[in-house]
């Protein structure tokens, strides 16, 4: 694969790595799936990585930046299922 020039392999890079990073948060989702149980688990951090990927899909949507809006889209979808698995077996429900 040639590169025409240099913004297109950073594309291509921000594009895997961003996702790779949303990624990551399946491995806390499958952990709590696996034990079911998320008690040691702060909810209320994967609420604000939620949120915070939202705000970023949005700019990526607005400024049509597909690197941002692949990268985050699939950062909700991951923290939205640590948050659901939380909610779903955690003893004490938070806020």
């Amino acid at each position: 694969m040639v590169f025409e020039n240099f913004v297109d392999l950073l594309i291509i890079v921000t594009t895997v790595t961003g996702t790779a990073m949303s990624c990551a948060n399946f491995l806390q989702a499958h952990k709590i799936w696996k034990r079911k149980c998320a008690d040691d688990v702060s909810v209320q951090l994967f609420e604000v990585l939620f949120a915070g990927a939202a705000i970023w899909l949005l700019y990526g949507l607005s400024i049509s930046s597909y690197p941002i809006v692949i990268a985050n889209a699939v950062g909700m979808i991951a923290t939205g299922t640590v948050v659901a698995l939380c909610f779903k077996y955690n003893k004490v429900k938070t806020i």
